[in-house]
């Protein structure tokens, strides 16, 4: 792998970073059944985020608007689809203790979120995935692997707009996964650029990261745990890159599976992915990963599909005392590594040879990558993480410095 030659001042935090003692605070988050707290605060939100982009940009000479962006229908959103009023604004640079004026848009994985609610997605997996697997010795009939029934399951899956009720804990009180996660990430980008603004997955879907005239219209895009997506949405997000924007993903196991979406019922349905295909008619075990040759082209990384309750792999360089939950292996030889794991593997894991789990960059078209490649939300409150998202990660997907900051003192 190709290694990224940082700035003498990432490179020197890096190496006074990992050679300290690790904080003894660190806590970790709980793995991908554990609910988070259930809202975004209103305080999380820059109401005037998108009238203050379209001036900024206008100030530097943008001949096109931003296409109006709702204040989305996500779940953080209190179920409401209507326009934010934005107040005037008098001003179109950042305040002065602001290092970046980017536009970025954090985008909620929504669709994901209507896989995981009880009464949906992962419901049938629970059921089926045993009945259907080849390998277990108490499967005898072919016709199982075919399924026509339960179908409801994967069919029109209503997206929650609110905490809602996770399919392995149907009792327990409705939240919202890994929103802390979010809340978090968005806190530390704000106190470096206030054109921060959240819209999901399904403003992705319908082009909403574009302009009238095909521009970007942010500068980048975290993602996080956004497991599933549409053809739509795929295509858009690959164009963004390829336009010249970047992608944070902050989690691991993104555009795992394709969906489609009905805008008028709200809802998905699955179409390909996660060892399942359904027709509409009935369900057929079918691939895991939906996009792995494309994903490997232009982010540079595929799923390394070992469950996380198997600890048969080390972590053989871990800064942050991660613990193995989901993680991506570097499989284009063009990303450079910036934080290399040096993974070890049992040699029975049904892995690819050499497999390199790492935080990397990959170069896009005019845009570029940049992935954890790691369960990200486990290392929600460990400060060695925070620092290291702070110092380096944040300064690789907005720098440069735009114009207006070079003249700040």
């Amino acid at each position: 792998m190709n290694e990224l030659n940082l700035t003498s001042f990432a490179m020197f935090f890096i190496v006074g970073l990992f050679t300290s003692t690790m904080s003894s605070g660190q806590v970790h988050a709980s793995p991908q059944y554990v609910l988070a707290s259930k809202n975004l605060t209103e305080g999380d939100r820059n109401k005037n985020a998108v009238l203050q982009l379209e001036l900024i940009h206008k100030n530097k000479q943008r001949e096109k608007q931003v296409i109006p962006i709702l204040d989305s229908n996500s779940i953080s959103h209190n179920n409401t689809s209507s326009a934010v009023i934005h107040p005037s604004i008098t001003t179109t640079n950042p305040p002065d203790n602001y290092k970046y004026s980017k536009r970025i848009a954090f985008v909620e994985p929504t669709f994901t979120y209507a896989a995981y609610r009880n009464g949906s997605f992962y419901n049938f997996y629970s059921k089926y995935n045993r009945l259907t697997d080849r390998s277990d010795p108490d499967v005898m009939s072919p016709a199982l692997f075919t399924i026509k029934t339960d179908l409801n399951l994967l069919q029109n899956r209503p997206i929650p707009h609110g905490p809602f009720p996770y399919y392995a804990y149907p009792t327990q009180p409705p939240a919202i996964p890994y929103i802390n996660y979010f809340k978090i990430l968005s806190q530390q980008v704000k106190t470096r650029d206030p054109f921060v603004t959240n819209i999901s997955d399904v403003d992705v879907h319908e082009g909403k990261i574009f302009r009238t005239d095909g521009s970007n219209a942010y500068d980048v895009l975290f993602m996080f745990h956004n497991e599933y997506a549409t053809q739509s949405e795929y295509n858009n997000l690959r164009h963004f890159v390829s336009n010249g924007g970047t992608i944070v993903f902050t989690e691991a196991n993104t555009l795992y599976a394709e969906v489609s979406y009905n805008k008028t019922n709200d809802s998905i349905t699955l179409i390909k992915g996660h060892q399942w295909s359904f027709d509409g008619k009935s369900a057929s075990r079918s691939i895991g990963e939906r996009w792995l040759d494309e994903n490997k082209n232009w982010t540079g990384s595929n799923f390394l599909d070992i469950t996380s309750n198997i600890h048969t792999f080390h972590f053989n360089y871990n800064p942050f005392n991660y613990t193995h939950g989901e993680e991506q292996y570097v499989s284009n030889p063009h990303a450079k590594i910036l934080l290399n794991y040096h993974v070890s593997f049992s040699s029975h894991q049904p892995v690819p040879v050499n497999a390199t789990v790492a935080t990397y960059q990959m170069d896009y078209g005019k845009g570029k990558i940049v992935n954890l490649g790691i369960w990200g939300h486990e290392l929600a409150n460990n400060t060695a993480f925070l620092n290291y998202f702070n110092k380096v990660i944040i300064p690789i997907a907005l720098g440069p410095k735009d114009q207006v900051n070079t003249r700040m003192k």
